[in-house]
């Protein structure tokens, strides 16, 4: 009766404790660097791991195959996954996540910039009004990590 009792308090409370969702690999790396500090010491992160976490913004809404990160500092990061190896549940917004992969510079053509728009739903104003390609950074996560709510 007491062992019942014990694993009822036990399965009880595990409950308690905030469980993930992981999409992609593992996180592996120990440290965590905030989103700023690594755009603005590019040079320092450039070609490494890193594990940065950040909140969703945006979310494709085609296939989940790309989100965007709110940045302080800069407009947001656009995160898109090792490979298209993986892609994450498009009700994201707002959620905090935790991703490891490597920051890259990138110039982003017209084209590549409205098929974005379009993934997310933009009115045609907005694609229309896309005119010049784009200097931006990129996350390229080969992990991505949530809270359940």
């Amino acid at each position: 009766m007491l062992k019942i009792f014990l694993l009822a308090i036990l399965f009880g409370f595990s409950g308690i404790a905030a469980e993930t969702n992981t999409f992609g690999g593992k996180i592996t790396l120990p440290s965590v660097s905030s989103l700023d500090d690594v755009l603005d010491q590019y040079e320092n992160y450039q070609d490494q791991e890193v594990v940065v976490v950040g909140q969703v913004d945006k979310v494709c809404q085609t296939k989940g195959c790309w989100l965007t990160l709110k940045s302080g500092k800069t407009e947001d990061m656009r995160v898109v996954f090792k490979d298209y190896g993986f892609t994450v549940p498009k009700d994201l917004s707002g959620r905090s996540v935790k991703l490891q992969g490597k920051v890259v510079r990138k110039l982003i053509s017209v084209r590549e910039q409205k098929h974005y728009l379009k993934d997310e739903k933009a009115p045609p104003s907005k694609i229309n009004a896309v005119r010049k390609p784009k200097a931006t950074f990129r996350f390229i996560a080969s992990a991505v990590e949530l809270e359940k709510q």
